[in-house]
């Protein structure tokens, strides 16, 4: 109800207000309801069921992309290797072998929240010797490109989650790598991460993941091209 001199304004920007506001509730019963005033009562047509059976909630999938199926792009991006010490590392470097890259940075919380699985994969992977590499490839920039301060950087956020992304032993399963003109990234296409790309032995993509993914996918997908099989879509 809008009460008060109404020629004060108008729609195109005067100062008309509401001077009132009133509302009723309409007519209150204190009766009862009776129990099945609460009771669902299916639509025609429908079964109610106690639960659903095996309605558990999916696996997230490979998304659909245009890379997958197709060789990988060149690439060549710098690990650290050491205290105080760099390597490159190329697609060369890597064929022979399946190859998981999770492009990530600082700060991403979901990429952070997935490290822990990261983590997981490439001790599992090194304590059973298997042909696979895993890089956590930080894509934390740097206008200069200087990969000091990045590395710093990402070594801090590691350290703060106790994090090492390397396999207990000789086996060099896992790798963290460093994209601080985001060139890599740009070769895959990422434009949101987390972003993971999973390369078969010959250096065919075979499945691209966006966002966070259960662990059990990326295991799933590297024991099926182990052993010479295709991924499940």
């Amino acid at each position: 109800v809008v009460e008060g001199d109404a020629t004060k304004g108008s729609i195109a920007g005067g100062d008309t207000h509401v001077e009132s506001l009133r509302w009723t509730a309409g007519t209150i019963s204190t009766e009862v309801p009776k129990p099945e005033s609460f009771a669902f009562q299916p639509p025609a047509g429908f079964t109610e069921v106690a639960k659903l059976e095996g309605a558990a909630a999916p696996k997230a999938k490979a998304e659909t992309n245009p890379l997958v199926g197709k060789a990988s792009p060149n690439f060549t991006f710098d690990i650290i290797d050491g205290p105080d010490k760099l390597k490159k590392v190329s697609r060369a470097d890597l064929l022979g072998k399946v190859v998981l890259i999770d492009f990530w940075a600082t700060w991403c919380g979901p990429c952070l929240k997935e490290l822990p699985d990261i983590q997981k994969l490439i001790e599992a992977y090194g304590k059973a010797g298997k042909e696979v590499v895993v890089v956590a490839l930080s894509i934390d920039q740097n206008e200069q490109g200087d990969l000091k301060e990045v590395r710093k950087l990402v070594e801090a956020k590691l350290s703060e989650m106790r994090l090492s992304l390397k396999a207990e032993g000789a086996n060099p399963v896992g790798m963290v790598g460093l994209d601080p003109l985001g060139r890599v990234a740009e070769r895959f296409g990422v434009e949101a991460i987390p972003f993971v790309v999973v390369i078969d032995a010959q250096g065919t993509i075979r499945a691209i993941h966006v966002g966070l993914t259960e662990r059990e996918v990326f295991v799933e997908e590297i024991d099926a091209l182990l052993a010479g099989k295709p991924i499940e879509k």
